[in-house]
């Protein structure tokens, strides 16, 4: 963690900021991007927070960090925005963290990973903003952050670039540069689909359902059923293909 908060802060250059008031009143956006702000929280995994707070020094001696350093200050804060990690000088694991690290079923850790990225709220409201589009150019992010979201101007190009960096990470961003974050939330089962009713009313003969299709586990599968896409996950395994199969029936017109 130590080395890769300092590598970005050599690459990226920004402000000192008032680290202490956004950790204690929750910060609109993070400091670091989520694969910093994992680490942070792996730490305080392998320090038992998964079951106890765990004290900011025992943190940053696990990290090899200055426990008064303005870094690891700000890699805490970005933990916390990501909601990763809840407390106040003792920090423990969400349950976003518990599910991304003791998952429970396949699907556990990619919808642990959508949750961390959605929550802070800058991020929340370009997703709202952008999903199922084409990203913007990073300067035509910057300014959208800073005008329309409160982003101050001095960090503006970091927020926007720890958006793309973070959204890259987790794989949402299609070769074409579309965001699929929905898309990829609907695959994990966290939350139910876009009810049919709200989709358009279609007079034409649909097309062949997706269920006639098995679809591999090496790469990306776009799907297209009357106005519904739906993108697998590179790692899609049998009960995944089980479960999304079950859907698609229940969209199955009758013979007539």
């Amino acid at each position: 963690m130590k080395e890769i908060i300092e590598k970005d802060q050599q690459m990226l250059s920004y402000p000192t900021m008032a680290t202490q008031e956004s950790e204690s009143s929750g910060s609109k956006y993070p400091y670091y991007n989520i694969q910093a702000a994992l680490r942070m929280a792996e730490a305080v995994k392998d320090l038992g927070g998964a079951k106890s707070p765990v004290k900011k020094s025992m943190i940053a001696k696990q990290l090899g960090a200055e426990e008064n350093a303005s870094s690891f200050a700000q890699g805490l804060a970005s933990a916390r925005s990501f909601g990763l990690l809840g407390g106040r000088g003792d920090y423990g694991l969400t349950e976003i963290s518990k599910r991304y690290y003791f998952p429970t079923t396949d699907l556990d850790r990619m919808g642990a990973l959508l949750d961390a990225f959605a929550s802070p709220s800058s991020f929340s409201d370009l997703l709202k903003r952008f999903d199922g589009d084409k990203l913007p150019t990073r300067e035509i992010l910057s300014n959208i952050l800073h005008r329309d979201f409160g982003v101050p101007e001095s960090w503006k190009d970091r927020v926007a670039s720890l958006f793309s960096s973070s959204a890259q990470f987790i794989g949402i961003i299609d070769s074409q540069g579309i965001i699929r974050f929905d898309a990829n939330r609907h695959s994990t089962g966290t939350e139910p689909p876009v009810p049919i009713s709200s989709q358009p009313v279609h007079s034409q003969t649909p097309s062949a359902p997706i269920v006639e299709r098995r679809p591999t586990v090496v790469g990306k599968v776009n799907w297209h059923y009357k106005s519904i896409e739906v993108i697998t996950p590179e790692d899609l395994d049998y009960p995944l293909w089980k479960k999304l199969e079950g859907y698609v029936k229940l969209l199955e017109p009758p013979e007539s």
